[in-house]
């Protein structure tokens, strides 16, 4: 299904595609220039496919419109404060702001009935936050000190009946062990 057009819009745009791009997929249909001596295609010629060429642009009343609204970057709450919903403009929130930012922005953004165009960055940082409340609370579920349970009358008995822990030697004690093993059996 095709999109409404826009008024000043042009019915289709240009397809332009890479020279032998049919030949080779590994080309791609990404634009490029073709830069061969005695190629067809950068010539001009009639039978070739087209390139880029003034003329091919859209209207200025539409150029750089995304679907009739004209973009604002918006970084901050200041960037917010600059968009006008009525004036037909749409808040695109900048890819370096965090999440955090994110939320309170898009937040600030709903009261004032401003559209956002990458939704889907607002959506990912509130999914994202909600992971991190959920991973907070059950850190705290399982950090919260636990009732010490009682001793039951048989650990109470064993622990009479254990023999007491001799300390660990030193290394003075251990050096002084082994220097008199091997007194008696020649080494040194």
């Amino acid at each position: 299904m095709m999109r409404p057009k826009q008024p000043g819009q042009k019915k289709r745009k240009n397809r332009f595609v890479r020279h032998n791009w049919f030949r080779f997929p590994r080309l791609g249909l990404k634009w490029r220039y073709p830069k061969g001596h005695h190629s067809k295609m950068r010539q001009g010629r009639k039978s070739r496919p087209p390139m880029p060429n003034a003329g091919y642009g859209s209207p200025a009343a539409v150029r750089g419109l995304v679907r009739g609204m004209k973009p604002v970057l918006v970084s901050n709450f200041a960037d917010l404060q600059k968009v006008n919903a009525k004036a037909n403009e749409v808040a695109v929130l900048a890819a370096a702001l965090g999440k955090k930012k994110t939320i309170m922005i898009a937040a600030e953004a709903e009261k004032r009935g401003i559209k956002i165009l990458n939704h889907r960055k607002v959506s990912a940082a509130e999914h994202f936050a909600h992971e991190m409340k959920k991973r907070k609370e059950q850190a705290k579920a399982s950090a919260a000190p636990k009732p010490k349970e009682e001793k039951s009358d048989k650990q109470k008995e064993n622990e009479h009946h254990e023999k007491p822990k001799t300390p660990e030697p030193t290394m003075t004690e251990k050096k002084a062990h082994d220097a008199g093993h091997h007194a008696h059996t020649g080494k040194k």
